[in-house]
């Protein structure tokens, strides 16, 4: 990986064994032939020395406006998440734009996503898949902050299968037991998904705590503490 740093914008770029790949050699497979990524993130308004601010999606109250932009693409020849049969894609694009916004007790983080990959190579055709987050938190007392979001994934509709639209709503909370730092919160969240995960290109995974269903409406309550330092 390679990085520049000005006070207001960093670059970076990397060469990789490609999306998705194991921790492994980059001669071993699954490897692609080639690929290569770069990130370009910038701060367009607020204290240039105070790139913390953005590390949390929160603000808290008597902050300074400030505004983060970041755009971000993948980009390979061969997959490394070849299908057991070889049936994978060739070649893949990813894309990313990011804009964090933060002011005096709120915070508003978006995100749009776009994927492009080849079909199966017995095929010609080319999936695109796009995908956006919106995530909005407001502080109500000295100690707590309330949060909302909604994301979706839209895959490409010239999918054969698992050709349909997820979306997620999520509402929480976090108490924050310290009155000066951000490194230690507790919070809350329950979670509505609409849609089918068996129709969509979402994948389960206990992480996301999305469940293999072949029908919408799953609801989900998560709680977690989290430790910075």
């Amino acid at each position: 990986m390679v990085g520049y740093h000005t006070p207001r914008v960093i670059y970076r770029g990397i060469i990789n064994d490609g999306y998705r790949s194991l921790n492994n050699s980059f001669f071993n497979e699954p490897s692609a032939k080639w690929s290569v990524a770069g990130q370009v993130v910038g701060i367009a308004v607020g204290d240039e020395d105070d790139w913390a601010r953005f590390n949390d999606f929160t603000s808290r109250p008597g902050s300074d406006f400030a505004w983060q932009l970041s755009a971000g693409f993948h980009l390979q020849e061969g997959d490394t998440n070849l299908e057991p049969n070889g049936g994978g894609s060739d070649d893949v694009f990813l894309g990313i734009v990011e804009s964090s916004l933060e002011g005096d007790g709120w915070n508003l983080y978006t995100a749009g996503y776009y994927r492009d990959t080849d079909g199966p190579s017995t095929s010609q055709v080319s999936y695109k898949d796009t995908g956006f987050v919106i995530e909005a938190g407001k502080w109500v007392s000295k100690h707590f902050e309330a949060y909302s979001r909604y994301d979706i994934t839209m895959p490409d509709s010239d999918r054969p299968v698992e050709n349909e639209d997820f979306s997620t709503l999520t509402g929480g909370l976090s108490f924050y037991p310290l009155p000066h730092t951000n490194n230690f919160k507790i919070n809350a969240e329950l979670l509505y998904m609409f849609d089918a995960e068996s129709e969509s290109i979402v994948e389960p995974n206990v992480n996301s705590s999305v469940r293999a269903s072949p029908a919408g409406d799953q609801w989900v309550f998560r709680t977690q503490a989290s430790i910075r330092w």
